[in-house]
């Protein structure tokens, strides 16, 4: 008897349903009928996914399946009608199944199973099909099959001659039907256009094709960080077959492409995710023309394996030593290293081919490769300078990311940019940010990096450098009397945007040593301001919280296993989230060894492990440190012209640095671009440093539309009353906080200042007045 058809199978397994629902005992042939007729609810997408069917007997189900329907439509036999008229004719049976379970035939089923063979012997055919058993159903004259026919009015004899004479469907069936479910054809994808040409990536191309047509170690890895293009020289040897530029010996492969994940996803029991790895790889081991590619491929290994040894790694190793199956895999370097390395018997099965980040030259090539794609996408037109400057800015801008990756995340954000614009109602000229629809600039390039990076776009543009000219006097209108301080931070900056910084190193490390008071966190917010328009993108630490060992796991994060790993370190996590920063350690001489210690690879490199293993990149912060040391002791001295004068003079400057350097290591101090002295303030700069204050209080009122005057006699006496020559700028401070915010406070909350009002400082001999407005023009104002 020729062997079962997947239809006939699928038939017994409904006729054993019908049986039990009916409570019979054994299968009757009158619920293999009732089996067969039932055949078109398996047609059902849904069901069919229930019963789990392999994907490569699904066509031959539906095939065999739907031409017994058209026969039973050409018999004027309605399926659904026929099986519940025929349970009424058998009846309830009187024997309940109570558990599920396996159902014998009973003889006649049995020898109608058996004459549905002779019947497909007969017919010459390689099966026995759902047609052969209807016909061998049909033969006796008497019982359930023939009343039901006889009241439907079917003539059973001509169904009978027509089941027996239908040919068995021609299905062409897919050799790779299981690649064909689980993988996606790069090849057909390059034919529908899906796929651009890789460029650029001639030479890891040739090695790819190189190792594949090895006879021993012919399965390439790529081997990069994310973002380099490894998928891209894939997907170029996939359009390269598509347009035949390849050696012939590869003009009929096709590359099937596996997503790692998507094969372990649904497989909850155990054996399910090796079953369907070991069909993958049979077919593609079977089809001289797959080259798998298995992007991301260290997931595999430890996949499926639950509590026992068998995993991907394992199932692949003996495919990959016969050298029958041809598999391309890409990976980073750090996966390589922790999951197939590790493994000698599967890292000597793979050739690893390096796959460098291209040049910015090579970037900009592979751009304008694209553009005519991103232009045809978007339907916008990309300008040249564009591109450039996509380049440029994603190098300067996105240093923890890859070329050509960023690049290309610039350039087709900007489009997008331009396309839909910033806003969710349609403008054809977006007056808000002066882009013209559909024209992608440079100026759209620096609109999108500002929006990722949170610079100003003003800081992106060719005017910076003029800016930038005049750093120095603009740190001056804030910080008075430190200009060597300023001057150190100012070449430090410029030489930076200037494209002459060297290395990975932090834009400058500098370290304040100055009496308290004089300017040291000021000038660093003042640089946060100057280079990012907000004092917000200072990350400040108070080193003296680090005076322990154990501190060095608050500042990088916790290692793993210990509490807070999930957390990341108070430095690095902040330089993650904003590496365009100025970073102030406060009283840095506070901080325990083991800290400074592992601050010199953040000075010296640029960059910093965190306890989670990822790498920060500290090239775009400005590092300040500050520091008492040596100050303790210095008291006024008084020169011959009987003036004040405040150190530190030559003599005291030694001595400082001489305290710097016997604290701080030297390998910490050779890592400081500047030790830069903080001179202590002078009577005369008092003046200055009170202007800038009131300044800051006006700037405060004017959010309440309240307007403050005073007069230089008011400037003067807060100069007098408010210096200290021990303790710098802090005494006028809070003596401004004393005598006027708390007095213009109280007026505001008594009604007498209000929005459109004015407010006016007056001198007493010992105190100071604020009352609400004279007229101003007859007085200073600020």
């Amino acid at each position: 008897m020729p062997e079962l058809t997947i239809g006939l199978q699928i038939s017994h397994m409904l006729a054993t349903g019908e049986t039990a629902h009916a409570n019979y005992e054994l299968i009757t042939p009158a619920h293999l009928l009732g089996g067969l007729t039932k055949l078109q609810d398996v047609l059902d997408p849904r069901t069919l996914n229930k019963i789990g069917l392999s994907p490569h007997l699904v066509p031959l189900f539906q095939a065999e399946a739907v031409q017994l329907l058209n026969l039973f439509k050409e018999a004027n036999l309605n399926p659904r009608e026929a099986r519940h008229r025929l349970r009424a004719i058998l009846g309830d049976g009187g024997y309940p199944h109570e558990a599920r379970g396996s159902i014998s035939r009973d003889p006649a089923s049995r020898q109608a199973f058996e004459r549905a063979g002779e019947i497909a012997a007969v017919a010459e055919a390689s099966q026995t099909a759902v047609q052969h058993l209807l016909a061998a159903l049909l033969e006796p004259e008497d019982g359930p099959i023939r009343q039901l026919l006889a009241e439907i009015g079917v003539a059973a004899d001509a169904l009978r001659e027509a089941a027996a004479a239908l040919p068995l469907p021609q299905v062409e069936v897919s050799p790779t039907l299981y690649l064909d479910e689980h993988g996606q054809d790069l090849v057909k994808l390059a034919e529908a256009g899906d796929i651009s040409p890789a460029i650029g990536r001639k030479r890891e191309m040739v090695q790819v094709i190189r190792t594949l047509s090895r006879d021993k170690k012919n399965n390439p890895v790529l081997v990069g960080e994310a973002g380099v293009g490894k998928t891209a020289i894939v997907e170029g040897l996939a359009y390269r077959i598509f347009t035949q530029n390849i050696h012939p010996d590869f003009h009929h492969k096709r590359i099937i492409q596996l997503n790692a994940g998507e094969l372990v996803a649904g497989t909850k029991y155990r054996g399910d995710f090796e079953e369907r790895l070991k069909f993958l790889i049979e077919e593609a081991s079977q089809a001289n023309d797959v080259i798998l590619f298995i992007d991301e491929i260290h997931l595999l290994v430890g996949a499926g394996s639950g509590s026992g040894p068998m995993d991907a790694a394992n199932i692949l190793k003996p495919a990959l030593a016969q050298g029958k199956l041809k598999l391309i895999g890409a990976t980073t370097p750090v996966e390589y290293r922790k999951f197939i390395e590790k493994d000698a018997a599967l890292e000597r099965r793979f050739q690893p081919i390096r796959v460098e980040e291209p040049s910015p030259e090579a970037t900009l090539e592979i751009l304008v490769g694209v553009r005519e794609r991103l232009q045809q996408h978007h339907q916008v037109t990309i300008q040249e300078e564009a591109l450039q400057i996509a380049v440029q800015l994603s190098v300067r801008y996105l240093p923890d990311r890859r070329l050509p990756d960023k690049a290309y995340d610039l350039l087709d954000e900007a489009c997008a940019w331009v396309r839909y614009g910033s806003n969710l109602s349609f403008n054809a000229d977006d007056e808000t940010t002066g882009l013209t629809f559909n024209l992608v600039t440079a100026d759209t390039i620096r609109e999108v990096v500002a929006e990722k990076t949170g610079i100003p776009v003003d800081r992106l543009t060719a005017q910076e450098a003029e800016r930038l000219n005049h750093m120095a006097e603009t740190l001056q209108q804030r910080v008075v009397g430190q200009a060597e301080a300023i001057a150190a931070v100012t070449t430090a900056v410029q030489r930076h945007y200037a494209g002459l910084h060297g290395g990975q190193r932090p834009i400058g490390v500098f370290l304040f040593v100055g009496p308290t008071g004089v300017g040291k966190t000021e000038l660093a917010k003042a640089t946060a301001e100057f280079l990012f328009q907000s004092e917000e993108r200072i990350i400040r630490l108070d080193m003296g919280e680090y005076n322990e060992k154990h501190s060095v796991a608050r500042l990088i994060g916790a290692p793993p296993g210990y509490i807070g790993y999930d957390e990341g370190g108070q430095l690095t996590e902040a330089l993650r989230r904003n590496p365009f920063s100025v970073v102030l350690l406060d009283e840095i001489e506070k901080a325990h060894a083991e800290v400074l210690n592992t601050l010199l690879a953040l000075f010296g490199e640029g960059r910093l492990t965190d306890g989670q293993g990822r790498t920060i990149d500290a090239s775009n912060a400005l590092f300040m440190m500050t520091s008492n040391l040596g100050y303790g002791p210095l008291a006024p001295k008084v020169p011959p012209a009987g003036g004040l004068q405040i150190g530190p003079l030559p003599a005291g400057r030694q001595a400082i640095e001489n305290a710097v350097r016997s604290h701080f290591r030297p390998e910490f101090l050779n890592r400081i671009d500047d030790l830069v002295f903080f001179q202590p303030l002078q009577p005369a700069q008092m003046g200055d440093i009170v202007q800038i204050q009131l300044a800051r209080v006006q700037a405060l009122l004017a959010r309440q539309a309240i307007t403050l005057i005073y007069t230089e006699a008011v400037v003067e006496w807060l100069a007098g009353r408010g210096y200290d020559p021990q303790l710098g700028a802090r005494p006028l401070i809070r003596l401004i906080d004393k005598a006027l915010l708390n007095e213009i406070g109280g007026l505001i909350l008594r009604g007498e200042l209000g929005a459109g009002t004015t407010a006016q400082i007056r001198v007493e001999p010992d105190h100071l007045i604020v009352e609400r407005g004279i007229d101003p023009d007859t007085e200073y104002e600020a």
